[in-house]
């Protein structure tokens, strides 16, 4: 395949008169790791929906693969081999943490046999294989966490978009979870869109970093040049 994976093209998102999205441009090539940041309300789960077609662009275009895929029935564009975790970690509380992720499996995998083998493999990728057969509404918030990794990952994406999946984690349970995420992106060859308000974890994991404020791409560049650019200081950091 020649060309990005994802393209936006002057995507916006209306909400009445609230613009949630503006305009915004950028690509994403195979294989990257790319970090998503700003303050509340910049826009970055919009973004995340717009891409999904969960909340689909109120104008502009977002192309995967070189496909505009804007419009398209969520199923449809998941099939294709995009999916996103949820910003609240969403987990079917009365299933164990092995029929999470089956769920998932069975949507590409219809033997249920391969699909089961699959969903244990996903467990034992992000390590809750010692945990599948418990109740996923007794989990710790760091392994409810990694059970949403392991049920998006069930799905078989190219690109997943990751929301905030590190929110409430310690300091050694996010290091853990950027060890998990640079396995998903080197490991599988998944391309990862990440969104993060720790600062640290996301500087740290990203090969390219996207800043937004009030809806607009205000930065994309390295983490370095990011974290210094004034109008990131100034948004971001609350600094300047």
């Amino acid at each position: 395949m020649s060309g990005p994976l994802l393209e936006l093209r002057s995507v916006s998102r209306r909400f009445g008169g609230l613009l949630a999205l503006s305009e915004v441009s950028f690509q994403v090539q195979a294989g990257e790791l790319v970090g998503v940041i700003g303050p509340n309300g910049a826009g970055k789960s919009t973004l995340f929906n717009a891409i999904v077609q969960l909340i689909p662009p109120s104008s502009g275009q977002v192309l995967y693969q070189g496909r505009d895929i804007t419009g398209w029935p969520v199923n449809r564009v998941v099939a294709s081999g995009i999916t996103k975790t949820s910003q609240m970690v969403q987990v079917f509380g009365e299933m164990t943490v092995l029929e999470n992720v089956l769920i998932g499996a069975l949507l590409h995998q219809r033997r249920l046999d391969l699909a089961r083998r699959q969903a244990i493999e996903d467990l034992e990728f992000i390590g809750l294989a010692p945990r599948a057969e418990l109740p996923a509404r007794d989990l710790t918030l760091a392994d409810r966490a990694r059970l949403e990794l392991a049920r998006a990952l069930a799905v078989r994406p190219r690109l997943l978009m990751i929301d905030e999946v590190m929110a409430g984690l310690t300091e050694a349970e996010v290091g853990e979870m950027l060890d998990r995420l640079r396995a998903m992106n080197r490991e599988r060859g998944i391309t990862l869109l990440v969104i993060e308000h720790n600062m640290r974890a996301v500087m740290e994991v990203s090969q390219r970093v996207l800043a937004f404020e009030q809806g607009r791409l205000i930065a994309d560049g390295d983490p370095s040049s990011v974290s210094r650019d004034p109008q990131v200081v100034e948004a971001y950091l609350g600094m300047g």
